[in-house]
């Protein structure tokens, strides 16, 4: 008799400690649910472009059990890159990976694919080919083999891919398979709905396919890539009155067009793009101007891509106290061949003084920024580890109990 009661004891322990084990479980990166409740909160927030209260949300609503972890990671992420903190924003999302890529949980596969999505994005943007497609395959590949690869992120991570491939090797078929394969994605999106949001993310898929392109100077692929843009924005056009963002899009399908254009050598009509290009609001913007001169180095208009750069400067010195290394990069010394270009030793050797003045506080400025994040990181990750060294101490306990109740009834 006291040995059955004994077994029963330990039975009601060994039950009491699995559903601790499921609940520590799921405070230390196992899967939980989302109320759509919560998700609406964080994107109200999201929306409104608080930042703060993003982070708090993604985190409290973890930990209460209202939203996943997954789904957490990927929020605090998207805020971190809004704030302009980029590695943190990397991590995040990698950890956001990490923890849902082996669920088959249509939550966790909507933020596994997300995630992937904004991380190649962001790598991307930043000329980081290499990461972006080490990122991209692997979640293409899995989305693929559980049949996810209908959903516009599973789109992104196409285009994204084939992109870093046309990089690589502007030959690679599989590159242009994938650019074709998301393109026929996006238009039959539009096809069974023709809504602003199918439109626009077609447009974007099409602008970072036709930027690469003229990056990598296979301005005829381009043409085609420009061409299809165009098409998309004049039906866009007739649908929707939506003057700011046609505007914009507009100027971008003329600008990439008189790039490519003259890319091929077609001169004159490249010259003509470029003249429609300067009527749109967005020329006159300093992304607008940075686009612009793309065309103008390829056209070899030396004189007014210096112009360009010499506006694009002084804006940047007016909003800015230190430079960052990605602006010494992208205009400062695109602005030293632009005069080299012209032989204006004069301005080649003031620009080289710029750039020597303001690269000590650049590299000094990142460095502090790099140490911040990492910071950040570390402590993140230290609160990660205390809470599975907690679950586990808490397996030991039950353990043990389990164990000396068996010895007792013996």
């Amino acid at each position: 008799m006291k040995r059955s009661r004994l077994w029963m004891l330990a039975t009601i322990l060994i039950i009491c400690g699995a559903s601790v084990l499921v609940f520590t479980g799921c405070q230390s990166g196992g899967r939980k649910s989302s109320s759509p409740e919560a998700t609406g909160l964080i994107n109200e927030a999201s929306e409104a472009k608080d930042n703060e209260r993003v982070l708090f949300l993604a985190d409290s609503l973890e930990k209460a059990g209202k939203i996943s972890q997954g789904e957490s990671y990927y929020w605090q992420g998207h805020a971190y890159y809004q704030m302009g903190q980029r590695e943190q924003a990397k991590s995040l999302w990698q950890e956001a990976i990490k923890v849902t890529e082996n669920s088959t949980d249509a939550n966790d596969l909507k933020y596994y694919a997300k995630s992937a999505s904004y991380l190649t994005s962001q790598l991307c943007r930043y000329a980081e080919y290499a990461a972006a497609l080490y990122t991209a395959l692997p979640v293409i590949n899995r989305l693929e083999k559980i049949e996810c690869d209908t959903t516009s992120d599973y789109t992104n991570l196409l285009v994204f891919a084939g992109c870093c491939k046309v990089y690589f090797d502007k030959k690679d078929s599989t590159a242009t398979d994938m650019l074709e394969r998301a393109y026929r994605l996006h238009t039959d999106r539009i096809r069974q709905k023709a809504s602003k949001k199918a439109y626009r993310d077609a447009m974007v898929g099409i602008i970072n396919i036709a930027y690469i392109w003229n990056y990598v100077k296979g301005y005829g692929e381009g043409l085609m890539w420009d061409e299809r843009m165009g098409d998309l924005m004049k039906e866009y056009k007739t649908l929707f009155d939506d003057e700011k963002y046609i505007d914009k899009q507009w100027a971008r399908y003329k600008i990439f067009l008189a790039t490519s254009l003259e890319g091929v050598g077609r001169h004159e009509e490249a010259k003509s793009a470029y003249e429609e290009y300067l009527q749109t609001q967005f020329s006159n913007t300093r992304e607008g101007w940075t686009d612009a001169c793309e065309y103008l180095t390829v056209a070899q208009r030396w004189d007014e891509a210096v112009a360009n750069y010499c506006t694009i400067l002084e804006y940047l010195h007016k909003d800015l106290n230190v430079y960052s290394l990605d602006n010494i990069q992208r205009y400062l010394l695109k602005k030293y061949r632009a005069h080299q270009m012209l032989n204006q030793q004069d301005s080649i050797n003031l620009t080289a003084r710029q750039i020597c003045e303001v690269l000590d506080s650049a590299i000094t400025n990142n460095r502090h920024l790099d140490a911040s994040e990492l910071q950040s990181i570390h402590e993140r990750d230290m609160e990660i580890v205390e809470a599975e060294a907690s679950s586990a101490r808490q397996r030991q306990i039950y353990t043990g109990l389990v164990v000396v109740i068996l010895i007792a009834a013996t």
